[in-house]
């Protein structure tokens, strides 16, 4: 075989720089890797969240929400109760409409049936 030239002449610039301490790269630690996101840490110094917005986030913002806190667990309980009683009530008028509707539509198609059975009895007698 011929050797043939290559276009580009990397060789020498490969060899060269081979074990250059610049390139050589260590790995990262199993602690720097998060399995949740599967992301790593860019920098050991950053922190994702300053301690203002850790505080922001217990905090009501600028007290637009309700602040929870100050109710016991009774009166929580309480609330609770009333809404669940309060659902319960709009269930069970939902149910009686319901009722209502199917036995208006059941009337109805008893209602049909006896006038189309008596219509067929009054034309078996007019024959």
């Amino acid at each position: 075989m011929m050797p043939f030239k290559r276009s580009l002449k990397l060789d020498s610039l490969l060899k060269a720089n081979a074990f250059d301490s610049s390139k050589i790269t260590r790995k990262k630690s199993a602690t720097a890797y998060s399995p949740t996101t599967g992301t790593c840490q860019m920098s050991p110094f950053a922190s994702s969240t300053s301690s203002k917005e850790e505080d922001s986030k217990n905090n009501p913002s600028n007290g637009k929400r309700k602040n929870w806190n100050h109710f016991s667990i009774t009166n929580k309980m309480n609330l609770l109760h009333k809404k669940m009683k309060n659902l319960c009530i709009q269930v069970l008028e939902g149910i009686k409409e319901l009722e209502n509707l199917i036995g208006l539509m059941t009337k109805v198609t008893k209602q049909k049936l006896f006038e189309n059975k008596n219509s067929g009895l009054h034309d078996k007698g007019k024959v």
